[in-house]
């Protein structure tokens, strides 16, 4: 992959300006490819790190379009106002002003970028590509982002039919979610990183048994005999934990998988209702848009 001098002579901070504004949003999607592959060199020659990497992009988007929201409802008030007093001169470009902006820094371009970057940060698949890729694969990545995990998804989780554990997986990933859209493929790649002892740094685990139990009850939802038990981590538990269960709300509600008549107390639940140590008002005061959550999203491409 080929680097780029301007974006690697800029600071953090000039580099994170310039994404902010969706400078880089509004190219080709091959130089989008670019200044995106470059903007991780720059991270990591000013020692910081993937994670840092992928939580910037996701608060920067969050962020960028709350700020340009933001502004298109101030113009279009204050134009609102002066027309309404009959200050006709200021109240019309006041009102122009917010289409603009929308061409400027929501156009179809920005969109379709925006979407390709999220759809490579959010898929186990195309990060690891991405983070280890030459030209022609990140390309590709962004012509054909769900490229990665149509060749070979179950590649992508290690399974082998052989192992009763992994048995039983790949026999619930056949099986209908019955607790959101999702797919049950989807959902046993996200939660099985429970299960997954080279990450156990960073996400604590609970046993091949558990997990299995765990999906069963609540996304199955099959019945059990003697009553539904919660379960105990084999690690101590940390702020990750409720990380990975917003990781999976996150991307619920990204991708349109949230029921119609689903709240964000119900993906608090999944995890209060099944395991011990965490208490509902806690949990939920802690569930937001911050680091928890983020650091899932390249765990399993660390290995």
């Amino acid at each position: 992959m080929k680097t780029d001098e301007f974006i690697l002579s800029l600071k953090v901070w000039q580099y994170s300006a310039l994404e902010m504004i969706t400078i880089f949003d509004n190219d080709s999607l091959e130089r989008r490819a670019q200044t995106f592959y470059n903007g991780l060199i720059l991270f990591k020659m000013k020692g910081l790190t993937q994670l840092d990497y992928v939580d910037f992009h996701f608060q920067r988007t969050s962020w960028s379009r709350r700020i340009l929201i933001t502004l298109i409802v101030i113009f279009f008030l204050l134009g609102a106002i002066f027309l309404f007093h009959g200050i006709w001169f200021l109240g019309t470009p006041l009102l122009i002003i917010p289409f603009i902006l929308i061409s400027l820094f929501e156009n179809r371009q920005v969109r379709k970028n925006r979407f390709l970057m999220l759809e490579i940060l959010t898929s186990e698949q195309n990060r690891h590509r991405f983070f280890n890729a030459d030209k022609r694969i990140i390309s590709d990545l962004f012509l054909n982002p769900g490229l990665a995990e149509i060749e070979n998804t179950a590649e992508s989780f290690s399974l082998n039919s052989d192992s009763p554990f992994e048995s039983e997986l790949l026999a619930i990933m056949q099986c209908e979610n019955r607790f959101n859209k999702m797919t049950m493929n989807e959902v046993v790649e996200i939660f099985s990183l429970m299960c997954r002892p080279e990450v156990k740094r960073d996400c604590p685990q609970i046993s091949k048994k558990d997990l299995v139990y765990f999906l069963k009850i609540a996304f199955l939802k099959e019945k059990v005999a003697d009553g539904k038990k919660k379960i105990s981590f084999i690690s101590k538990t940390n702020e990750n934990t409720r990380g990975l269960f917003y990781h999976f709300y996150f991307q619920s509600k990204q991708k349109g998988y949230v029921l119609r008549d689903q709240t964000r107390d119900d993906y608090i639940r999944l995890l209060t209702d099944h395991f011990l140590g965490f208490n509902y008002e806690q949990v939920s005061k802690n569930f937001r848009d911050k680091r928890n959550g983020k650091s899932f999203l390249i765990l399993s491409a660390k290995h």
